[in-house]
């Protein structure tokens, strides 16, 4: 047998936990085989020396001895909780949606959107996604979240007060057809277009009608962004977006995601066989550009901007922005991505981590839920322990503050000054 070649490109021993091995010889082909599932010294004594399904039942009870499920320890975290203010935290891909073959159809059930919906108006929330914020929002169409995106590089919040949600906005352009249809069942002749009402007797297409209220809604989009410190990447992401996704082309079942701030490169669709060739590809870019590092997830390699935010910095920033006192922050996420979250809720002492597996995994977790139907569960328990207290201080995501007791929970200046958060992240 010959030897394997010299590594494609080093990675921090941070990045790879569950290899035991010097950084110097941590690979991108060796991250992509120990995810796929990762092991730990932390699974030793639990049964990892076996195999086949009866071991890994095994292994994953033992392991819920020092991760218990989330679930049936409620008791013991509303009791933590109780007269504090709850923060939520939501990864989404295998989190609020199972993790599929194809990304792009990472759909969330209409039961756990009615679940976060109902979360919303009792506690401040957030999804944070290595997706990009906009797809993220995408698949879940709820307005009053928090939502950041590129593993927190993209950060937005809900609209204000005097904002209707989209669901409720009737455009110019339904309005201009339907004042169309009456004149044509009228016998009136049919206007060329209508401008809402704002100018009496002013006529535009209803291409030119559909446009401007297509560039209202991104202009309102943008002015909900509170943070985007590696907004100069954004060119450079799409530079490698495109490089990768053609040179990878020709291997069956890659998916190149540009999320605008990071490159997510899944392979879950890929032949094993096929994965080092891909991760040469990658690397071969990657090392172009100084600017950027390379870390892997479930069945994905990550290319972001070397700056020192995650998922954790996110949460962090989140939690002193929205100015809560007093307040127990839980995060739920599947991925290694969200162990960063996990290590801020565990340095801040207040707070929560759960994670989503059904095996046994390393983690900095406190809790554990087993997939997104008991996360589905855990959520509406959550909001069924709130709606029980006597006086619930349920959280109004537009003045930022607690309506029953009027502690103040405003959003600080902090919110909209991404250069400061850009300083202190290089």
């Amino acid at each position: 047998m010959g030897m394997r070649p010299a590594p494609v490109l080093t990675l921090r021993a941070s990045e790879c936990p569950m290899l035991n091995v010097p950084p110097a010889v941590i690979d991108v082909f060796d991250a992509m085989r120990a995810a796929s599932p990762p092991r730990s010294a932390e699974l030793e004594g639990c049964g990892a020396d076996l195999y086949g399904e009866e071991a890994m039942a095994a292994q994953y009870r033992a392991w819920k001895t020092k991760h218990p499920s989330a679930l049936e320890s409620f008791d013991k975290f509303a009791r933590a909780a109780e007269g504090k203010q709850v923060a939520v935290f939501l990864d989404y891909d295998g989190t609020l949606s199972p993790i599929v073959a194809d990304p792009d159809r990472a759909f969330m059930s209409d039961g756990m959107r009615e679940a976060v919906k109902s979360v919303a108006a009792l506690f401040p929330t957030a999804i944070i996604s290595g997706r990009g914020r906009e797809k993220v929002y995408d698949f879940v169409q709820l307005a009053e979240l928090y939502y950041a995106g590129s593993h927190g590089l993209d950060i937005m919040g809900p609209p204000p007060r005097d904002s209707l949600p989209q669901r409720l906005r009737s455009s110019a352009a339904e309005k201009h057809a339907e004042k169309s249809a009456e004149a044509r069942s009228s016998g009136r002749p049919t206007p060329r277009g209508y401008d809402g009402g704002k100018q009496a007797g002013c006529w535009k297409t209803e291409e030119e009608v559909w446009e401007e209220e297509e560039e209202k809604k991104r202009q309102q989009m943008e002015e909900r962004v509170y943070l985007q410190p590696a907004k100069e990447f954004v060119p450079i992401i799409d530079e490698v977006s495109t490089k990768i996704r053609d040179r990878a082309a020709s291997i069956p079942g890659t998916s190149v995601e540009n999320n605008k701030f990071c490159v997510s490169v899944h392979f879950r669709r890929v032949d094993e066989q096929k994965w080092e060739r891909l991760a040469k590809i990658v690397k071969d870019v990657v090392q172009d550009y100084p600017g950027l590092r390379l870390s892997h997830g479930r069945k994905v390699l990550e290319i972001r901007p070397e700056l020192a935010w995650d998922k954790g910095k996110a949460v962090a920033y989140l939690l002193d922005a929205l100015g809560l006192d007093d307040v127990v922050p839980l995060y739920i996420g599947d991925d290694r991505t969200d162990e960063d979250a996990f290590d801020v809720l565990n340095e801040r002492g207040n707070g929560y981590g759960i994670l989503v597996s059904s095996v046994a995994k390393s983690t900095r977790a406190v809790f554990s839920l087993q997939d997104t139907s008991e996360v589905n569960d855990f959520l509406r328990r959550l909001v069924e322990w709130k709606q029980q207290q006597k006086e619930p201080k349920v959280y109004d995501r537009h003045s930022g503050c607690n309506r029953a007791n009027g502690t103040t929970g405003k959003l600080s200046t902090t919110m909209r000054s991404s250069s400061a958060i850009h300083s202190s992240a290089l």
